[in-house]
């Protein structure tokens, strides 16, 4: 009698002990907690600064955050369009480029092999009225398909890329 009695004291001491919460408390400058029906939401806002804000023109330091008003936006141009022409392909010994673009600019090419190892690299070259035709010769390489990527940058700095495959015989 006295285990049975002894047993039940402590399986509802146990219970009473369970049935005790701890209250959510969070320190910060905006929050709330909710909970309907076994759904809990709880969300925080900014931070407790209990050291010096330091205000600027455009931006706010407190406690090792810098919070700048910052504002990302699209350029209004667009980066403008080329056609490149890769002639002959197949290739026998030699091949041609041959590109347009809206704007002058700096023509820049590279072949890799199918392994991603980079075989050949030409350029920087610059374009005369939008225009540029190369003639290269491909000495040394062996017979394939390789992987020609042409890089036009613009005056205004923007690059544009184009890739194309290369088959030599």
């Amino acid at each position: 009698m006295k285990t049975i009695t002894m047993f039940l004291a402590l399986l509802i001491f146990s219970g009473a002990l369970s049935a005790q919460s701890i209250e959510r408390s969070t320190i910060a400058a905006a929050g709330e907690y909710y909970s309907v029906a076994g759904i809990q939401l709880s969300w925080t806002m900014g931070q407790p600064s209990p050291a010096e804000t330091f205000i600027k023109p455009a931006m706010i330091l407190t406690q090792g955050f810098q919070q700048a008003d910052i504002t990302t936006r699209v350029p209004d141009h667009s980066p403008g369009s080329f056609s490149l022409i890769l002639y002959p392909n197949p290739a026998a010994g030699l091949f041609n480029l041959d590109l347009a673009a809206d704007g002058d600019g700096v023509v820049s090419f590279e072949i890799f092999d199918l392994s991603g190892k980079l075989i050949m690299q030409k350029g920087p070259f610059q374009t005369s009225g939008g225009r540029w035709l190369h003639q290269q010769a491909t000495p040394g390489l062996a017979t394939g398909i390789y992987h020609c990527r042409v890089l036009f940058t613009k005056s205004d700095r923007s690059v544009m890329q184009q890739n194309m495959k290369l088959s030599l015989l």
